[in-house]
């Protein structure tokens, strides 16, 4: 599972530099609960229509790919099409992180000393 925490802790170092520390101290657990949903996969166990729609959101996240990827690999079946998109979901959601970043760093700063 080391690909799962690399990811995770991409996200956390970017809300680190986004955030600051109060507003991470209030989010913490939240954002730990939401995470956390989203990598269990209900419709193992669930069904039902608002089963439906969670499983459609988890299916943007890399923890719905992580969970096929181990079923898979304890039956001994193929998993590189659920390694596939289990990358792809990865690279969804930290690209955004990432120009968001490169966007906040290239802006002009204000306030700075003007040459009158």
């Amino acid at each position: 599972m080391p690909i799962l925490g690399i990811y995770l802790s991409a996200i956390g170092f970017l809300l680190g530099i986004f955030l600051d520390s109060r507003t991470l101290d209030a989010l913490g657990m939240p954002l730990s609960m939401g995470f956390g949903m989203l990598m269990i996969r209900l419709d193992t166990w669930l069904s039902g229509t608002v089963v439906e729609i969670i499983t459609v959101i988890q299916k943007f996240f890399p923890g719905y790919y992580l969970f096929d990827i181990v079923q898979k690999m304890i039956l001994n079946q193929n998993f590189n099409n659920a390694l596939l998109r289990f990358g792809l979901s990865s690279l969804m959601i930290v690209i955004p992180f990432v120009i968001i970043g490169i966007v906040q760093h290239q802006s002009p700063v204000s306030g700075g000393i003007t040459n009158d």
